[in-house]
């Protein structure tokens, strides 16, 4: 969306996308790829490296002629160039992004944007496991768009929202207080005789049950 914002433009130049929107080339040209392949709404001089994107005018004439048309634009989850150990550290990094984000909007309820990605860049980051085949370890930092990234993902999951008024604004949603609330985990074990009760039934409300009995002993 970021990119099709620009097309007020005949053209716009992928230069001009990377100083505006900070990222490296390597993930701009991956979130591309999804709007420059066939029948999508831009064109560019070359897939492998795209120096200037135009509209592409079969799709839009298609478009303007009443044609349905709809277009996956969040490209496939793929991790650029990395090996498995740091595809590992990536995912361990954005998990720990998301927790932090909701950690913090639990306890504003509601802040600018600007001040919630400033908090999570400042924030210490927590060290990445060691690994064996990859030793010394160390904090991992996180960019702007890093944080931005995550804040989209942490919205689309319901945990945050917009302000309605005010779009800068962005909210902490409360869980339903009809739905258990998380943190405190209840384990009881159903009858033996009952196959489909007989796992662990694991819940995060920490009211007692009134079909719950207190478990005494663990029988196997």
């Amino acid at each position: 969306m970021f990119v099709l914002l620009h097309f007020n433009a005949q053209e716009v130049r992928v230069q001009q996308l990377l100083q505006e929107s900070g990222l490296s080339a390597a993930v701009l040209l991956h979130a591309l790829q999804p709007l420059i392949a066939d029948g999508g709404p831009l064109t560019c001089s070359s897939e492998e490296e795209p120096t200037v994107l135009q509209l592409n005018q079969q799709v839009a004439s298609r478009s303007l002629q009443g044609a349905p048309a709809s277009l996956q634009l969040l490209p496939r989850q793929t991790y650029l160039n990395v090996d498995e150990d740091a595809a590992g550290t990536l995912e361990r990094k954005r998990n720990f992004i998301y927790c932090l984000i909701v950690h913090i909007m639990k306890q504003e309820k509601e802040m600018h944007i600007d001040n919630l990605v400033f908090k999570v860049s400042r924030r210490p980051s927590a060290p990445p496991p060691h690994s064996a085949r990859s030793p010394g370890g160390g904090r991992f930092g996180c960019s702007t768009g890093d944080v931005l990234s995550c804040i989209m993902h942490v919205m689309n999951k319901g945990c945050v929202r917009r302000n309605d008024d005010n779009p800068h604004i962005v909210e902490f949603v409360p869980e339903d207080p009809a739905t258990p609330q998380k943190g405190h985990a209840q384990i009881s074990f159903g009858h033996a005789g009952s196959r489909k009760d007989s796992t662990a039934d694991i819940r995060c409300d920490p009211r007692p049950h009134a079909h719950t009995q207190p478990v005494t002993a663990a029988q196997f």
